[in-house]
């Protein structure tokens, strides 16, 4: 179907609008339900969050960059900081 693209400021003032445009490119889909929306909405929400606060922890003034790719069957959604991310390796396995 195609890309839609959202770059906002990383503030929180700016989290709304992101669940919101996610939700909307979602719902042009007819076969994804509304359960499956309100979960996409909640990914964003925590994941756009994590990256306004990356930011922050770093001075950043970087832009947060939100691309959902669409398809028939499915919804691809990536929250792209500029906040120099961590080593996996570092963190403790999870029980």
């Amino acid at each position: 179907m195609g890309e839609v693209r959202l770059e906002i400021p990383a503030r929180m003032d700016y989290l709304g609008l992101a669940r919101q445009v996610v939700a909307a490119a979602a719902a042009v889909e007819p076969t994804f339900r509304d359960e499956r929306i309100d979960d996409l909405r909640v990914a964003v929400s925590e994941a756009t969050t994590n990256a306004i606060e990356a930011h922050a922890d770093q001075g950043s003034n970087e832009r947060i960059l939100i691309r959902c790719n669409l398809d028939d069957d499915r919804i691809e959604v990536a929250v792209l900081d500029q906040a120099g991310g961590f080593d996996p390796g570092s963190v403790a396995s999870a029980p």
